[in-house]
């Protein structure tokens, strides 16, 4: 396997050569594409960088780059479901992932309307996993 993406992290050099901005800088080669990520911390914009090349990469060798999460669930019947989440970011891929909020009891709240304060939940007979 040949190494083809490189992300080098350096956030001082941003006060000595970026007037202390976060910037992001790419060189692209034929056989490599190299990210400078001159940011506190790598981040959205670096990440944006590392898909971007995957989907350069990916149209070259004829593979797809989907942007998204995933999760594995089981389901009371023992079926197992595997979900795929794709979309922009923002789009909450990542919110999927959690478990879901619980009121002290146990139960789900399933919705609530604000204007007459009522209240609709689900209760399960054991935990969903």
């Amino acid at each position: 396997m040949e190494l083809r993406i490189f992300l080098y992290v350096a956030p001082p050099f941003r006060h000595t050569h970026f007037d202390g901005k976060q910037i992001v800088v790419h060189s692209r080669h034929s056989k490599k594409h190299e990210i400078f990520s001159y940011n506190l911390y790598p981040g959205p914009s670096a990440k944006k960088g590392i898909y971007g090349t995957l989907i350069r990469q990916g149209e070259e060798e004829g593979w797809i780059a989907a942007h998204c999460s995933t999760v594995q669930v089981i389901t009371p019947y023992d079926n197992i479901m595997t979900i795929m989440h794709e979309g922009a970011s923002g789009g909450g891929k990542s919110e999927m992932l959690e478990q879901p909020h619980r009121m002290p009891d146990g139960r789900l709240l399933k919705d609530e309307i604000l204007s007459r304060v009522k209240k609709d939940t689900l209760k399960y007979r054991e935990p969903v996993t």
